[in-house]
Parts: structure tokens; sequence; C-alpha cells
């Protein structure tokens, strides 16, 4: 909300928009009073400076963002009976891919047959049209689905974790769920090394995130013991955008977590290490 453009203003106004008590007095609202009502506004004068109504016309209170991603590390959970809040729900089988090679399927399935909410991968939202696909050889696909063993940079817009020649064991998706005005969906997968079936090498809880102000991607290793780190980035279909560049490989680890994060276009991705959704 913002102060009208011209015409009367009063401290009413001011209070309104800026917060406050009675009596007002126009004092509390400078830009470094220790109140901080107007903390981060553009065109407010500090202590000291003559200040007037006019001055706050068209005025707004910054929003604050909140981010919950916070420093640490959270062991993955491979529970299909809650979806990782307490909540409770049970996690729907990917039968399409549980025990197959080579393959990709919708994160999406009968049980639960939508995403949930949008979710923008440069520039396209391919959450509300339900193209987002798992593959057996670990790429978060977007709009492509395919079960390639290697994914380049132009094979389609993807994030990948560790592509190699795998194998899923099983997969699990769960409805969405709304905690802290965030919309989030969760994936647990549990692959085996190229070189075995029979295997549980690889077991991670996936997190995909939409809230007010960015999009993330969590990803929480429950179990790492690959004999290949395999390919980790993340490309937009033309070319490599190497997000994980010297972060090590893998560049999460057994019992470690990490976040990916972009605006709410589904650009400008960043890889935070040793990080995790307070969610």
């Amino acid at each position: 909300m913002a102060l009208q453009s011209s015409g009367a203003i009063s401290f009413a106004n001011i209070q309104t928009v800026f917060g406050g008590a009675n009596p007002i007095g126009l004092n509390e609202y400078y830009l470094n009073a220790s109140t901080g009502y107007t903390s981060g506004v553009s065109g407010i004068p500090n202590i000291g400076s003559s200040i007037s109504l006019s001055q706050f016309y068209g005025k707004s209170k910054p929003v604050v963002v909140v981010d919950y991603m916070l420093s640490g590390n959270v062991r993955g959970s491979m529970s299909t009976s809650d979806n990782g809040s307490g909540m409770g729900i049970n996690g729907s089988i990917l039968s399409n891919i549980t025990g197959v090679d080579d393959s990709s399927t919708a994160i999406t399935n009968p049980t639960i047959p939508s995403f949930g909410f949008p979710f923008f991968f440069f520039g396209t939202d391919y959450g509300s049209s339900n193209t987002i696909y798992w593959s057996t050889n670990q790429v978060l696909q977007f709009g492509t689905n395919t079960g390639t063993i290697t994914w380049s940079q132009t094979t389609g817009r993807g994030i990948l974790l560790g592509n190699a020649d795998r194998r899923t064991n099983s997969a699990y998706v769960f409805p969405f769920y709304t905690r802290n005005n965030h919309s989030i969906k969760r994936l647990v997968v549990n692959h085996a090394n190229y070189y075995g079936t029979s295997g549980s090498e690889i077991q991670m809880e996936i997190r995909l995130i939409r809230g007010p102000s960015y999009q993330y991607v969590e990803i929480r290793m429950a179990y790492w013991g690959a004999g290949t780190s395999g390919n980790w980035n993340l490309t937009n279909g033309g070319g490599y955008t190497n997000v994980f560049l010297n972060q090590g490989l893998p560049p999460i680890t057994d019992g470690n977590s990490g976040v990916l994060r972009s605006d709410l276009n589904g650009n400008n991705w960043e890889f935070f290490k040793d990080r995790y959704m307070n969610l």
C-alpha cells in the first residue's frame, strides 16, 4: 500500500501505511528514527533536517523478504508416510519408473494428478502444465520427458543431480502443501548405481518450493554411496549455467543438503551449499 501522490495527506494516512501509535508525532517518521517506521524508504529525511507531510507523497513501506533458507545441513528423510513436515500425508509411488532403467515420468500420477502450483524454469511455468519430470538417470526435467543416460546442455531444460547411468529402485511423490506462504512439492527417490541393480546407493529427498519472493529446489541427501558422482549442472536447453562449479563432486554428499534458488520467473539460478529450507 502506498500513500496518495497528490491532494490532502494526514498524519493518520502516514500511520496507516507505516505503523505507529497515538498520539502521532511526525518526528517518529524520520528515516533514522529509533522507531524504524520508515527505514529503507527513499526520500525521507534524517533527524536534524526539516520534514513535512508533502515528503510522504507516493511513499510505501518496503516489503520485508523473509528467506527461510538457513545455514547448515539436514539429512534427507526417505519416509513415504509423511510429507516431511509432520503432516502425516502418504506419498504415491511413481510406478512408471519404479524398478526401471533409462526412463522418466511426470512427478504427477493418477493418484496425485496435478503438480499443484506454478513453478517457473527460465520464464516458462511448467508446474501449472504438469510437465516436470524425474529421470531414472537423475535429471529433474522441465518440458522434456526422456530417460537418456547422458543429458547434454542441449537435450532440454533440466537440473542434473548426478546424471549418469542409474536405475530407480523406487520414487514417491507427495501432494503439494503450503507452509508459511510457500507452496511445496516433495519427491523421494532411491536409485541404484549403474553397475548394479540391487543396491540403494543414492537416496535423495527433493523439494520444489515457490514462495512470495523466490523459488527453490532443495536437495537433502539421505545416503550417497555412488561409484560415480555423475554430472551436476543446470541447463536452459541451450547451455549449462555451471551453478555447481567449484563446489566439489558431488556438491551434496551423504547426510548433507543444498539449495538452488531462482527469482519467480525461474531465472538467475544460484546454488547454496550446506543450506536447507526451514519449512
